[in-house]
């Protein structure tokens, strides 16, 4: 529930800032952080869902929250860094696939199917297709986290150190995540088993000082830019036209 209770205050932070033309990249590092909350608030909570519904709908509602973590993720990206135009057609395929991965675990088992009792805790069963979601999910945070790494260059340098700290902790945070997946197949590797889901309180807090120091706040950014993810086109003189 902690790792819930963090992410979830970051998502409220971030919706509650008002920082003009970074609205939007607010607004989707928000949604962002409330799918991890979603998704860990049902994976703490575990013991009383189980007892108030049933396995399946249990773990789908855990994977609504787990499903949406990469798209948001890369969608954020791209908005901050201005690729949002070259990378759009890539945008609309990462949500095509969470709506089919979602489809695919509400109305087959090719997805999940049940749930495994390990050391006291419920894991759904991944089947045939979650390994494809498995590979998606760290194709679309490696690419909108390279994205970021490349911004950390031209971010100002006010900005830069907690824009940097921010993403330092991003990375101890997917590698501590990757537990989450782990041991849905059994797989325990030490220390990521049983502490790798604590490095997201970490990486929670870093977010929040990132939020603080308005670090996703590129002031020299049009708006256009932030909300289109392009410059807007360059104004031509009405005197130069026709000359």
């Amino acid at each position: 529930m902690l790792t819930s209770a963090a992410s979830l205050a970051v998502s409220l932070y971030a919706l509650a800032q008002r920082d003009g033309s970074a609205g939007v990249v607010k607004r989707l590092f928000a949604l962002y952080w409330f799918s991890i909350a979603f998704w860990s608030f049902f994976v703490g909570l575990q013991a009383v869902f189980l007892h108030l519904m049933p396995e399946i709908l249990w773990g789908w509602l855990l994977h609504a929250g787990v499903l949406f973590v990469p798209t948001t993720f890369f969608h954020f990206s791209l908005i901050l860094t201005q690729r949002l135009t070259k990378h759009r057609t890539a945008l609309f395929s990462a949500y095509g696939l969470t709506l089919a991965f979602l489809a695919l675990n509400s109305f087959t088992t090719l997805f999940t199917h049940g749930v495994a009792y390990r050391e006291g805790y419920a894991y759904p069963i991944p089947a045939r297709l979650y390994l494809v979601f498995f590979v998606c999910f760290i194709a679309f945070v490696l690419w909108g986290t390279t994205l970021l790494f490349r911004h950390l260059h031209s971010a100002r340098p006010e900005r830069k150190g907690a824009f940097g700290t921010f993403l330092a902790f991003h990375l101890l945070a997917c590698v501590g995540g990757m537990d989450n997946f782990a041991i849905m197949w059994d797989i325990k590797i030490f220390p990521l088993y049983p502490f790798g889901l604590y490095a997201v309180v970490l990486y929670a807090c870093a977010a929040l000082y990132a939020l603080k120091r308005k670090a996703f706040s590129p002031a020299s950014l049009p708006e256009a830019v932030l909300s289109y993810g392009h410059a807007p086109p360059e104004q031509v003189p009405v005197s130069s036209v026709g000359t």
